[in-house]
């Protein structure tokens, strides 16, 4: 087809893809999604019920929540007492949540309802100033480095592709959220990379489909494994993701075998590899990967987990700077409820006696943990008397009990018999993952301190240590699978174990890059890290595929025409998810981490692996 017909169905092409977009079912991330949906900890059912929502709100009185009870809003409210006369803690079903904040949208107000909101606002402001800034700046850099026809041609079989895929999405209205629209996108990039296979490669068809399939079968396993992965948001990333690929997959099979594909030439890349190739560039690098293995326990910092949905955002953002704004005006705006039973049928807090040995739990429990008491005995006794607990008396205690039961509907801080309290202090919504973990340790610590009484921790925080060790759990098995099919297949392939130390060394030289880079500058790995490992071990075999098959039946007499593809196409992969990084949102976190991840890769394949390859793999038998 002529460039002139190109462009004219390039531009039909996209306005059936702007007609489409208004069409599709976008919807939020709900705040559930950030955690594993099979609970570790024995979470108690109190007002904290994990199937109900909350939010903190400053109104100047109560009429606005008593209307939004009375239709059934809003389940119920309290007062806080902070010293903010007119600050309640509001609770109410997940399927309300629109209405709420709609409700009170004008008043402020904070909590963990308002993460899927925040996140949508910010990710779509990210996503607008990347398509709007970003992508033209690299579309127009790429210009001067390849032709006209090139991209001319790359565009028009993406947007192709992208047309096919909202027209699935739009058919069977499948739900579009934030998290969707990144794998998207990862999905746009990675099509990018493997088009370039065909239009910047000499490899013969065979050896091309070859490649490109086990590429989308290694890159589907990682897909397939984030789907059944226990983190909502993370299952979402890989259902888009499978369906993704299964799409390209098609695609690029009706490209491949029914149409034919123009080949340019770029011959820069390959004049670069025997630059570095003549310096020895492989050595220094192995020097450097030993070093940097042996100096971060001495100077690294700490690899820590931070699973906490709200540090997803850059510290700079507009979404922490509102959180901080709040909280410091009003309070922490992440609660959890510590309950405390005696064990004695005998006590019972609504003696005085019991009290104050309850008094005296709570003292403990404060002094050893750095949370703000929201609704204990000691606030609301304070509250009511004007006085601390220290000083009340059998007489002031037993007229307290008569005004909370005078109450209309007082957030509850005992049971009914007697014999459980109920706690209730707060956090920062910013509060990093392994701090909460160390708080319900010193919690469950101070337990062994009181003969007679049960301490537990209720609500999402008591589970964030078995979410850090089912984070682990499924890193390391995602990677795992996708590496063991990779050296299942080359081992089949090549039939020689040889093969091994090409595949380790060059596989793991991005990963400890990867973990050197999180250490040295204390980045926590976080959800968005574990989607960019598993992703990684796909894209890896992408790039080592090419070269291997090629290698394995022509030695290095092809290393020249299959790296040239893979340089590029790694470049453009940077280029496009390096510019996320400044967004300050969940795209700046994918690009960060994609970034180090495939900017690693690029030197192991470019310069690594060929080296490895000549020297470990001189006999293979295909």
């Amino acid at each position: 087809m002529r460039l002139s017909g190109k462009v004219a169905l390039l531009i039909l092409v996209w306005a059936m893809l702007f007609s489409l977009v208004g069409r599709l079912n976008f919807v939020q991330i709900d705040w559930e999604s950030f955690f594993p949906q099979r609970s570790h900890a024995a979470i108690e059912k109190s007002w904290f019920a994990p199937t109900v929502q909350y939010l903190f709100v400053e109104l100047p009185n109560a009429e606005v929540l008593e209307a939004l009870k009375s239709r059934g809003v809003v389940r119920s409210f309290y007062p806080v007492v902070t010293g903010h006369t007119t600050l309640f803690l509001i609770l109410f079903e997940r399927r309300l949540q629109q209405e709420v904040l709609r409700s009170v949208r004008d008043f402020p107000h904070a909590g963990t309802v308002m993460a899927s909101t925040m996140l949508l606002e910010n990710f779509y402001g990210a996503l607008r100033s990347y398509l709007g800034i970003v992508v033209p700046l690299l579309l127009a850099f790429s210009f001067l480095v390849f032709p006209l026809r090139y991209w001319i041609s790359v565009l028009l079989e993406l947007s192709i592709y992208l047309l096919f895929n909202m027209g699935v999405l739009f058919l069977f209205r499948i739900p579009v959220s934030p998290i969707s629209m990144l794998a998207w996108l990862f999905l746009f990039i990675y099509a990018l990379t493997l088009l370039n296979y065909m239009h910047l490669g000499e490899m013969n068809r065979g050896k091309l489909a070859l490649g490109i399939g086990v590429s989308i079968v290694t890159t589907l396993i990682s897909a397939i494994y984030l789907n059944f992965s226990d983190f909502g948001l993370i299952h979402e990333f890989g259902e888009s993701l499978t369906l993704g690929l299964l799409l390209l997959g098609l695609f690029l099979v009706v490209r491949m075998f029914g149409i034919r594909h123009t080949q340019f030439v770029s011959v820069w890349v390959e004049r670069v590899r025997k630059k570095l190739e003549g310096f020895r560039v492989h050595r220094l690098l192995s020097l450097f990967y030993i070093g940097v293995l042996g100096l971060l326990p001495f100077f690294g910092n700490a690899l820590t987990i931070d699973l906490n949905p709200f540090n997803i955002f850059g510290n700079d953002s507009r979404v922490r700077e509102g959180i901080a704004s709040f909280e410091k005006e009003h309070v922490p705006a992440l609660p959890f409820v510590v309950s405390l039973r005696f064990d004695n049928v005998d006590a019972d807090f609504y003696r005085f006696e019991d009290a104050k040995r309850l008094s005296k739990a709570i003292g403990e429990i404060e002094k050893n943990i750095s949370a703000v008491p929201l609704v204990t005995l000691h606030t609301l006794y304070e509250s009511f008397a004007g006085q601390p607990f220290s000083k009340a008396t059998d007489a002031s205690y037993a007229q307290f009990l008569l005004a909370l039961e005078m109450l209309e509907e007082p957030l509850p801080i005992f049971t009914t018999d007697g014999k459980t309290a109920y706690l209730t202090y707060s956090l920062s919504l910013t509060t990093p993952s392994e701090k909460i973990r160390a708080l319900v340790g010193k919690i469950r610590e101070l337990n062994a301190s009181f003969p007679n009484v049960t301490l537990r921790v209720m609500g999402k925080v008591a589970d964030f240590e078995f979410m850090s060790k089912r984070f682990l759990n499924e890193a390391a098995v995602g990677f795992g699978m996708s590496f063991i099919f990779i050296l299942a297949f080359f081992l089949f392939y090549c039939k020689t174990w040889r093969i091994v130390p090409a595949i380790v060394v060059s596989a793991c030289f991005p990963l400890v890059m990867f973990i050197a880079f999180h250490m040295a500058f204390g980045m926590p790995f976080t959800l968005i890290s574990m989607i960019a490992l598993i992703l990684y071990a796909g894209l890896y075999a992408d790039s080592f595929i090419h070269i291997f098959i090629c290698y394995a039946q022509e030695k290095g007499r092809c290393l020249s025409a299959v790296l040239r593809p893979i340089v590029i196409s790694n470049l453009t992969m940077i280029a496009a998810l390096a510019g996320m990084v400044f967004s300050g949102s969940i795209l700046g976190g994918f690009g960060i981490e994609m970034t180090l991840l495939l900017f690693s890769n690029l030197i192991g394949v470019f310069v690594l692996l060929p080296a490895l390859l000549i020297r470990w793999v001189r006999n293979c038998n295909v």
